[in-house]
């Protein structure tokens, strides 16, 4: 009997691997990935808000959505 050999080459990086993002991905992964998101969003601190144009006011009110 023949033992099958796995192609080695490595795969290629990709990133938020705990995502994919086809066509098919489910509601609950789509709002699991904005709650993560919206979690990130809340954490930054006023600089980071003031370089992506958003006010800490905003971003908490994103941050406590839960749609």
């Amino acid at each position: 009997m023949k033992s099958l050999t796995l192609n080695q080459t490595p795969l290629p990086i990709r990133f938020a691997p705990y995502l994919s993002r086809s066509a098919g991905q489910s509601a609950l992964a789509l709002w699991l990935d904005r709650q993560r998101q919206r979690l990130h969003l809340s954490q930054l601190d006023m600089r980071l808000l003031e370089d992506i144009g958003v006010s800490r006011i905003a971003a908490d009110n994103e941050a406590r959505r839960w749609d």
